[in-house]
C-alpha cells in the first residue's frame, strides 16, 4: 500500500486500526469457533472504521459525494443483503413445519420497513425548504453537530471493537 503525505496522527491512527484487526486474527487464531471468529474481525474492522471517522472529525475533512449514483448504488446493494433475522425466522419456521408463520413474519418485516421508509420519504419531502433554509442559514451549528456525532460514532465503533477484541 503506498501512502503519500502521511502525518504521524495520521500513521497511528492507521497502525492502531492494524492492530485492531491483528488482534482479531489472534484471538481467531486462538479459538475453535469460526462464526465468533469472524465476528471478532467484523468488529476489528469496525474499529478501523470509527477511526476513520475519528481521523475525519478531528481533521474536519468532509466526505465528498459522488452525485446521485453513489446513494442509489448503495441502497441497491443494501437491499441485496437478506435480513439476518428473517433469514433466521424462516429457517425455524421451515424446520418446525410451519413455513407459513415465517413467510408472515418476512411479510410483516417488509411492510414495517416500507411504512418507515415511506414516513421518512415523505418527511424529507415536505419539510425541504426549511431543511435547506436551515442548513445555508447556520452552517457553523450544522458543522458543529456533524463533527459531534462522527466524534460519538467514531468512539462508540472503536470501544465496542477494542472490548470485543481484547481480554480482559
Amino acid at each position: 500500500m503506498v501512502r503519500i503525505g502521511s502525518t504521524k496522527k495520521k500513521d497511528a491512527a492507521f497502525v492502531s486500526g492494524r492492530v485492531l484487526i491483528a488482534r482479531g486474527f489472534l484471538k481467531a487464531a486462538r479459538n475453535s469457533n469460526l462464526v465468533a471468529d469472524a465476528g471478532d474481525i467484523g468488529r476489528g474492522l469496525l474499529g478501523v472504521i470509527g477511526l476513520g471517522m475519528l481521523w475525519q472529525a478531528f481533521r474536519g475533512e468532509h466526505h465528498q459525494h459522488h452525485g446521485n449514483r453513489e446513494g442509489s448504488m448503495v441502497g441497491v446493494m443494501a437491499g441485496l443483503i437478506p435480513c439476518p433475522l428473517t433469514l433466521f425466522v424462516m429457517t425455524f419456521a421451515i424446520t418446525r413445519g410451519v413455513p407459513q408463520a415465517g413467510v408472515a413474519f418476512a411479510v410483516t418485516m417488509m411492510l414495517g420497513v416500507a411504512f418507515t421508509l415511506s414516513v421518512v420519504a415523505l418527511a424529507a419531502v415536505f419539510f425541504r425548504q426549511q431543511l435547506v433554509r436551515l442548513l445555508e442559514t447556520r452552517p457553523g451549528l450544522v458543522d458543529a453537530i456533524t463533527r459531534a456525532i462522527q466524534i460519538l460514532a467514531g468512539l462508540v465503533l472503536v470501544i465496542v471493537a477494542w472490548n470485543a477484541i481484547v481480554p480482559g
